[in-house]
């Protein structure tokens, strides 16, 4: 086992909350709160170099390229905040058309993609049938279903499955017509209040497949 003097500072146990356990809830948001403020400091200390490394991810995005994090635990939360900043970001579907529909076709292959499996064939099962038989909308884990899905239109099969964003944004899946249909736009530009996208979704649906059955 390592000495703890030898860690990285982000690996050592806080001495200031090693009791945090046997505190109660008011002491522990204080320590908590109190960590917090050092936050603060810590970046103000590093801003040079963080500003390199913006500027480096910006010229990276900017051409084309990817922001990718490495490592454990706090890496995935930074990168999964950032996602909501960096472009292209469309709520609930965060890429490019390209990309989501890569990530449709997995779900319309049952999981499989290019370089092996990604997700097992009873996962994908799973995650996009009906679990919500006795309500209104038919919802996978993490998938709309087929019923009370307006959105999807009325030419697609019983099997279809989507999902949808806040800003105007839809992948569709029918596995039926092996069809992926993504729709990435601005729908709160000027105004977030406009429900336009509702219909257009839907006209936008039925006129693509529509147009493959010519």
């Amino acid at each position: 086992m390592n000495d703890e003097k030898t860690l990285p500072v982000t690996e050592m146990r806080n001495p200031r909350s090693m009791d945090l356990d046997l505190l109660s809830s008011e002491q522990m948001l204080q320590v908590i709160n109190a960590e917090d403020r050092t936050v603060a400091d810590a970046v103000a200390a590093q801003i040079p170099q963080i500003a390199k490394a913006v500027e480096a991810a910006a010229g990276a995005l900017r051409g084309g390229g990817r922001l990718i994090y490495v490592g454990a635990g706090s890496s995935g939360r930074i990168g999964l905040l950032d996602a909501l900043e960096c472009p292209p970001g469309h709520a609930g579907l965060f890429s490019t058309a390209e990309e989501v529909g890569r990530f449709g076709q997995v779900m319309l292959d049952g999981g499989a993609a290019p370089h092996g499996a990604v997700l097992a064939q009873t996962t994908v099962a799973e995650a996009t049938r009906d679990h919500t038989g006795g309500l209104e909308d038919a919802r996978g884990l993490g998938w709309r279903c087929r019923r009370g899905s307006a959105f999807m239109g009325v030419r697609v099969s019983p099997a279809a499955f989507g999902h949808t964003g806040f800003t105007g944004t839809s992948l569709l899946v029918d596995p039926r017509g092996a069809l992926v249909v993504v729709l990435l736009t601005n729908r709160v530009h000027p105004r977030a209040t406009t429900t336009a996208i509702e219909s257009f979704r839907a006209q936008f649906h039925d006129a693509v497949i529509e147009a493959m059955e010519r």
